[in-house]
């Protein structure tokens, strides 16, 4: 857990390092969004996430943004089971900081806690790839994103197949 608030505090400190002037273009986000993940058992089981996410990014060019947020989930069957972590992501793509629509993909650092009721806690972390797409308003942008992550960084997940994640979220530009 005290991995997870250094991150958190890292993430948030980076993304809020940057505040351009108004003059310049709006390179900078803060949003927050829907958030789901799935972690599938060779097609014999599945776990469902839901909750929200809370992020900010700047871009570092037109091509290049980094992103970084915390995210809270629950499972869909089992309320007691809850996952909140960090996401740390590059993202690599076109039309990242202007008006219009914009595409990416890119890679992602994550750090979770799945805790099961008071009894279990687990802390999990790793890397996986990013993809998503959006539209960049004037002062707002929606976007979509998706992440694979390695089932190996959740070792004790017996014949865990494939983990996902994926956003769908609105953010302020400035």
């Amino acid at each position: 857990m005290k991995r997870f608030i250094l991150l958190l505090t890292v993430a948030v400190l980076i993304c809020m390092m940057v505040v351009p002037a108004a003059a310049r273009p709006k390179k900078s986000t803060l949003g927050i969004g829907t958030y789901a993940m799935i972690f599938d058992y060779n097609g014999i089981a599945r776990d469902d996430f839901t909750g929200f996410t809370i992020f900010g990014s700047t871009a570092l060019s037109r091509n290049l943004v980094f992103r970084g947020g915390i995210y809270a989930a629950e499972h869909t069957d089992f309320s007691s089971i809850t996952d909140a972590g960090v996401d740390l992501q590059i993202l690599f793509g076109k039309n990242l900081s202007r008006r219009g629509f914009k595409f990416y993909a890119g890679l992602n650092y994550f750090s979770e806690t799945i805790e099961i009721g008071d009894f279990l806690e687990n802390d999990y972390s790793g890397v996986g790839l990013v993809l998503g797409l959006g539209y960049n308003f004037r002062n707002m942008s929606i976007d979509w994103w998706g992440n694979g992550r390695n089932p190996d960084s959740y070792n004790n997940l017996l014949n865990l197949d494939t983990v996902g994640a994926g956003s769908l979220a609105v953010s302020l530009r400035f």
